[in-house]
């Protein structure tokens, strides 16, 4: 099967569908004369082209699809300057309807929603330092925080109670902490706990976590002149019955 395009021009962010059939992404289109990207869903098992879903002002930055008929995305106009989130609508797939989550004068992002689609998880610099916040959903209720001295790059486990995070790590340093935090969730969602998992060169935005909850891949980097690395290069490490590995840790 040959190679297929995603798009012409600067395809990015590119975010599965819940059944994994289409992807959805940011492109700036053919010929458009804005230089800001729009939102993209392109159909796997065929070779349709992909087609445009929402077309708005500024950067849209798909970040998850968690059920079929929801986009969440940023808006921005660009990594340095703050960013809002929001949510696309896809109820009627002919007429997606785009709506302000949360707004702020700090960058919000990464937002993901739990599985039960009840609470969302999303980093903010709003003190001064990125940290893990969340608050309910779809309505934004009172921020709860979640991480302390630092966080980013928020994910839920399958069971819609632990946070897992990155600790952001000291100015200069290359080094990153996961952290998981376990959430109590009524009558308002209260962290009862933080534990460290692991620390070392990890690519932060990079990880995933399977479905099930049980495999962890981690992409991490390894340094000029470290275990032999003549240059800089990134390898993937796979963590297999992760999950239970965690319900040992937390437990002690």
């Amino acid at each position: 099967m040959g190679r297929r395009h995603l798009a012409d021009h600067l395809p990015a962010h590119g975010v599965f569908s819940p059944d994994g059939s289409r992807v959805a992404f940011m492109s700036q289109r053919s010929g458009a004369e804005t230089d800001f990207a729009d939102l993209f869903v392109k159909t796997l098992d065929n070779d349709e082209p992909a087609r445009s879903i929402i077309s708005l002002p500024l950067n849209q930055v798909p970040v998850q699809w968690p059920s079929e008929t929801l986009i969440v995305f940023e808006q921005s106009t660009g990594a340095a300057n703050p960013a809002d989130l929001w949510v696309l609508d896809l109820s009627d797939p002919d007429n997606p309807v785009a709506a302000q989550y949360l707004t702020s004068e700090a960058n919000l992002r990464d937002i993901m929603v739990s599985p039960d689609g009840t609470l969302a998880a999303y980093s903010s610099d709003v003190t001064g330092t990125d940290e893990v916040y969340i608050r309910s959903f779809p309505e934004p209720g009172e921020r709860t925080p979640v991480s302390q001295g630092g966080g980013e790059y928020p994910f839920w486990s399958p069971d819609g109670n632990i946070v897992y995070y990155w600790s952001v790590p000291v100015a200069g340093s290359e080094e990153a902490t996961f952290m998981a935090a376990r959430v109590r969730r009524d009558p308002t969602p209260v962290v009862q706990r933080r534990d460290s998992l692991f620390t070392g060169t990890y690519v932060r935005s990079g990880w995933s976590l399977h479905p099930d909850g049980d495999l962890l891949v981690v992409p991490q980097l390894v340094l000029a002149g470290q275990e032999g690395v003549d240059s800089e290069t990134e390898r993937f490490i796979v963590v297999v019955n992760w999950f239970e590995e965690l319900r040992q840790r937390m437990a002690n």
